[in-house]
């Protein structure tokens, strides 16, 4: 499997998005989650970082405690990423419980 690293200087940064939606938790608490972040570079390429991938809350800290250019924007997380992500785990959950059913059997 090839890998790329890229390595991108504090100084050629022009800002990183962090996008998050507000929810609430069990105690109906409401919280702030950091879904997806967006490294925006002063030569105009961007990255995009998801939630998913990346630990986003740690990154956010990290980007505050060092004095990155930070910008935070809520926005929805993009619905076809969720729809995927229940898919899969639909699936999953529907092939272990098959092959449990076999296994028991």
């Amino acid at each position: 499997m090839n890998t790329l690293t890229i390595a991108i200087a504090k100084e050629d940064i022009a800002s990183l998005v962090f996008h998050w939606v507000d929810y609430h938790d069990s105690h109906q608490l409401e919280r702030k989650r950091a879904h997806a972040a967006t490294v925006k570079q002063k030569n105009g390429r961007e990255y995009h970082l998801s939630g998913m991938a990346y630990p986003l809350r740690s990154l956010l800290y990290l980007a505050i405690f060092f004095g990155y250019p930070v910008t935070l924007l809520q926005t929805p997380p993009k619905a076809e990423g969720l729809i995927r992500f229940a898919t899969l785990l639909a699936i999953s959950v529907l092939t272990l419980n098959v092959v449990m059913l076999f296994v028991i059997s």
